[in-house]
């Protein structure tokens, strides 16, 4: 452009294939022929008779699926999955095995954590106006939570104090989650967690501890 100071462009709007007759069909017929599903009268070239090579993207999207198949199998023959569809049932979700696995690494978004990377202005817990929140703020400490941390208590005992036991037992799960539900801490990034009611859990748990099929 810098030699050719008195050069024209012009800007011309060209339509793609949709709706172009016989673009589908001529695009489907490459797609055979890739595949090696065409007979033709005139033999190809020798020069053009080689496979065509792998799409290394395609590769790794179905590598991905076969993994993630394998992964939700796994799961829904493992003992957990039973206890965890009562909270919900559509795991392995992501936004709540990433919000566990956040809370545990301490990675979750927490005052304390976006203050650090800068995303806001402070680390005081925004409930309680106290003191930085931390997991260990937001879980065992929090006046704010008073509440519904007493119901946590009620169901792990000295277990609701102890982190590690909350993120790694099985039956610390349900109410952690029920717990993270009550406070509604992280409705705006999750939204409010439905969950069915303590009672109908506990009746629930108990029928499958007697072999009973739930509401039968």
């Amino acid at each position: 452009m810098k030699k050719h100071t008195n050069m024209k462009i012009m800007v011309r709007w060209v339509p793609g294939h949709m709706g172009i007759k016989g673009n589908k069909a001529a695009d489907g017929r490459a797609k055979e022929a890739a595949r090696g599903e065409i007979t033709i009268c005139r033999p190809i070239p020798a020069t053009l008779q080689k496979k065509l090579p792998q799409s290394v993207s395609k590769l790794h999207q179905g590598h991905s699926a076969v993994l993630k198949a394998e992964a939700t199998t796994r799961w829904r023959n493992s003992p957990r999955c039973a206890q965890m569809n009562e909270i919900d049932p559509s795991l392995p979700s992501k936004k709540y095995s990433a919000l566990i696995a956040g809370l545990l690494r301490r990675h979750a978004p927490l005052q304390k954590l976006l203050h650090k990377i800068g995303k806001v202005e402070t680390p005081t817990c925004p409930a309680c106006h106290e003191a930085p929140e931390t997991v260990a703020h937001y879980i065992i400490h929090c006046p704010a939570f008073n509440h519904p941390r007493l119901a946590l208590a009620f169901e792990l005992g000295d277990n609701a104090k102890s982190l590690t036991v909350l993120f790694t037992n099985a039956k610390s799960l349900q109410p952690l989650f029920q717990y993270i539900h009550r406070t509604k801490r992280f409705s705006e990034q999750l939204g409010i967690m439905v969950l069915p009611p303590l009672e109908e859990i506990r009746e629930k748990n108990e029928e499958q501890r007697k072999g009973k099929k739930p509401g039968v």
